[in-house]
């Protein structure tokens, strides 16, 4: 596919950054961020954004949408910093043969590359994760979907991540009860299980995860204060003892800082500086902005 490229210019972040193709940045070692247009980032499928992973090195990445599109592409960087983003053409992706899903309940929201290099994919508003070779094939495996039925069709599977080992990770947006609780499902053995759960506190909604290569769970959470988005990832060791697990905070936005960042992915630099790559929703408004976020996290 022809690829276009994004070259982001470095600019002060303001609160009400206006969209546009710039890369903002709040003290440049910490946070830049991207701002993505639709002719050199999907084309015609743009906007929706809500899922991304990235290689271990931090320069290729995979992206899912709440149309059913995906795309893939690279992250341009000098002397180690996000500079750009380089994409393809986005498209529907194949369900059965050469049958796209089509946009109408087909909410990808996240996405997990697998060790063997095949990748899943959690579809939230009929709940269910699938495998898949690449992008351009079809599933290739449905997973079990029973442990996902009660959840509702606009607050189900939006975190999607897989440890070293293959194992998936997969937890709703908000918990069936609306507890303080996030129940974590994992799939090993060809089952789901639900071996543990993770704090919740406050408004704070679960909107992406990803393993680190330390081994420990980062969760990208959301809330929406009616006039702005605010963000947070927090990390997990999961080794831990006990039924609930509880979480640090790494990262948190002021409002107005970003807009509404569904997908996380982790990688570590040659330094051995811990990175969360984050994508941005637009929710097909033009309001809001589709960016792509890179944050230094502590160690």
């Amino acid at each position: 596919m022809r690829r276009r490229t994004l070259v982001a210019l470095s600019v002060a972040l303001g609160l009400a950054g206006a969209a546009g193709l710039a890369a903002r940045t709040v003290s440049p070692a910490s946070v830049t961020a991207i701002d993505l247009v639709g002719d050199g980032f999907g084309g015609d499928g743009f906007g929706g954004w809500s899922g991304i992973d990235v290689s271990a090195d931090g320069r290729r990445f995979w992206a899912v949408g709440d149309r059913a599109s995906v795309t893939r592409g690279t992250l341009l960087r000098e002397n180690g910093h996000l500079v750009g983003v380089s994409a393809e053409p986005a498209h529907w992706i194949r369900v059965h043969g050469n049958w796209p899903a089509l946009p109408d309940g087909n909410d990808l929201e996240g996405i997990a590359l697998l060790p063997d290099g095949g990748l899943a994919i959690s579809f939230e508003e009929v709940a269910h994760v699938a495998r898949y070779s690449d992008l351009d094939s079809p599933a290739v495996r449905q997973l079990p979907a029973e442990p996902f039925a009660g959840l509702s069709s606009n607050l189900g599977l939006e975190a999607l991540a897989v440890d070293s080992r293959g194992m998936l990770l997969t937890l709703p947006e908000v918990p069936p009860d609306h507890g303080d609780t996030f129940p974590v499902y994992t799939f090993a053995n060809g089952q789901w299980e639900y071996p543990y759960a993770l704090e919740r506190s406050g408004i704070w909604r679960a909107v992406g995860a990803d393993f680190g290569p330390d081994g420990r769970l980062y969760l990208l959470e959301r809330a929406f204060l009616g006039v702005a988005f605010i963000s947070r990832i927090r990390r997990f060791d999961l080794t831990l003892p006990g039924p609930v697990k509880s979480g640090e905070v790494v990262y948190s936005s002021p409002p107005w800082r970003h807009d509404n960042l569904e997908g996380i992915g982790i990688w570590q630099d040659d330094t051995g500086q811990m990175r969360a790559v984050m994508i941005s929703d637009d929710n097909f408004l033009p309001v809001l902005r589709s960016q792509i976020v890179e944050v230094l996290l502590p160690g």
